[in-house]
């Protein structure tokens, strides 16, 4: 009995998911707490109705710091913080220009190049 209770709780504890290990949010559809990337807009492409973005932890910066080129389409929220305010979600989009401070959220998994690769789920634009 002595040597089972070990190895019951070591089999119990193996097969346990880690809390509090994952960046995910634990409710579907939920934003994570903190952004994907916080950082500055160096760069806007069209792509259709969409828009690609970099976003550059530290721009001028060649490697090290975090980067990220993010896809804005229609399913992503973009709010505004700060002074600027909030329009229409195309007069938003149309709003975001290279200098801009932003933080993004991502809504899947990012491509794991330098810079990541991914979509947006949120970005919020400081205002400043």
């Amino acid at each position: 009995m002595k040597a089972f209770l070990p190895a019951f709780f070591i089999a119990l504890l193996t097969a346990l998911p880690p809390s509090g290990c994952s960046s995910r949010p634990a409710i579907p559809g939920a934003v994570a707490l903190s952004p994907g990337i916080t950082g500055v807009i160096t760069a806007l492409r069209r792509q259709g109705r969409d828009l690609r973005i970099m976003v550059e932890e530290r721009p001028g910066e060649l490697s090290g710091s975090m980067k990220a080129s993010v896809l804005v389409d229609s399913a992503t929220t973009i709010r505004m913080s700060g002074k600027r305010k909030e329009g229409s979600a195309a007069a938003v989009v149309a709003g975001l220009k290279t200098g801009d401070r932003v933080s993004v959220w991502f809504r899947s998994p990012v491509l794991e190049s330098y810079p990541v690769q991914g979509a947006a789920r949120m970005i919020v634009v400081d205002g400043g």
